[in-house]
């Protein structure tokens, strides 16, 4: 992917911020459409549910704050989860850079591991783990929350009646090692 970002003193920070962040989003999303199979696979053939994760994705960094970031991810290979994305606080993340760099600076440096501070490591504050329907692989079906206020959450979804433009059947909340939203969705 080639990205025009024209650089001149006359642009402000947040536009050129904006448009990296737009050039990431969309970097992500061709990573997506490889993971689907060859390039030569029209938008129909790809899976609706990695549709609906691409357009989430993308909607949620046009959106977000600038001291947000989303991440991503792909999980494990054995997990019923088709995609999760992470919402990190930006200066944490830059905090964990900072930090992974200096470490591994140290390492090639030849200091004993035993006696360096381990890393920082970035939380994130809110993730989406997005699932299947049971009857179709193809479709969302449900969305787990995980993150801070899980019943402030729950409430708001219930309000709203709607999540990243689907219809809720129900959302409750469970326990897991933490609670977490349970959203089943209608698509």
């Amino acid at each position: 992917m080639k990205t025009n970002l024209k650089l001149n003193s006359n642009t402000p920070l947040r536009a050129l911020a904006s448009k990296a962040r737009k050039a990431a989003a969309i970097a992500v999303a061709e990573r997506i459409e490889k993971s689907c199979g060859t390039k030569k696979r029209t938008v129909r053939e790809i899976p609706e549910i990695d549709r609906d994760i691409r357009s989430i994705f993308l909607a949620l960094n046009s959106r977000t704050a600038e001291n947000i970031t989303a991440v991503l991810d792909k999980p494990a290979q054995s997990s019923s989860c088709k995609w999760i994305i992470h919402i990190y606080d930006r200066s944490d993340l830059c905090r964990q850079k900072e930090e992974e760099a200096s470490y591994r600076e140290l390492r090639n440096n030849g200091s004993d591991r035993a006696h360096l501070v381990k890393p920082y490591r970035a939380k994130p504050t809110v993730t989406y783990a997005f699932y299947p329907k049971a009857s179709d692989n193809a479709k969302l079906g449900s969305v787990a929350i995980y993150g801070e206020n899980a019943d402030s959450r729950r409430k708001l979804i219930l309000k709203l009646g709607t999540l990243f433009g689907h219809r809720v059947i129900s959302a409750n909340i469970e326990m897991g090692r933490r609670p977490f939203v349970d959203v089943k969705l209608r698509s």
